[in-house]
């Protein structure tokens, strides 16, 4: 199967192979029987485009890259708001407050966001580098690294993705513990 083929090449071009499956592998579990006929969903067709169109720009990347980021960003959110900074010649900082359709959503959907919208912010200066990004919320650390089930956790994911791919950042999300991550913390409550 194609996605099959795609994994296989998960040591070479890394956790996009399972980051840019996930739809259809929900089209394969939805299935009753090998022989049944599937109906490919738009999220499906986008992950078959994203391969289609994205394959030649990952051939020759390197298998290993070398253990520590050139850069350091930090992200936290709260039921009122966002807040994140990223550290490079300076301190980069954002932050924001939830709109009231926002406020509904879950931690982890508000944590994920946070990261989505101080990268936003920052991602020109960023451009062209490892980013070791710090978040308090292991469940986004996981969602960063390999997507989600749930589709609009799975379209906030997109969008870091599609940042990091624009502006040729290497990703690589961390769990930090809460009272590591207080300047964070204190930027989302600015208001």
């Amino acid at each position: 199967s194609i996605i099959g083929r795609i994994i296989s090449m998960g040591l070479a071009l890394g956790p996009v192979t399972r980051f840019m499956t996930r739809s259809l592998y929900a089209l394969l579990k939805s299935q009753e029987a090998w022989c049944d006929m599937l109906t490919v969903t738009l999220e499906g067709q986008m992950e078959l485009d994203f391969w289609a169109k994205s394959i030649e720009s990952y051939n020759g990347q390197p298998i290993w890259r070398g253990p520590s980021a050139v850069r350091v960003a930090y992200s936290d959110a709260s039921d009122t708001g966002y807040g994140g900074y990223a550290v490079m010649h300076g301190m980069h900082v954002a932050h924001g407050c939830w709109k009231e359709h926002e406020v509904k959503h879950s931690s982890t959907w508000r944590e994920l966001v946070a990261v989505a919208r101080v990268m936003e912010s920052v991602a020109n200066k960023l451009g062209g580098t490892r980013v070791r990004w710090f978040t308090d919320n292991q469940n986004v650390v996981r969602i960063l690294q390999v997507g989600s089930g749930k589709a609009h956790l799975q379209v906030e994911a997109l969008r870091v993705f599609e940042l990091c791919m624009q502006h040729q950042i290497h990703l690589e999300p961390e769990w930090v513990p809460r009272e590591k991550n207080q300047l964070s913390d204190y930027l989302r409550r600015i208001v």
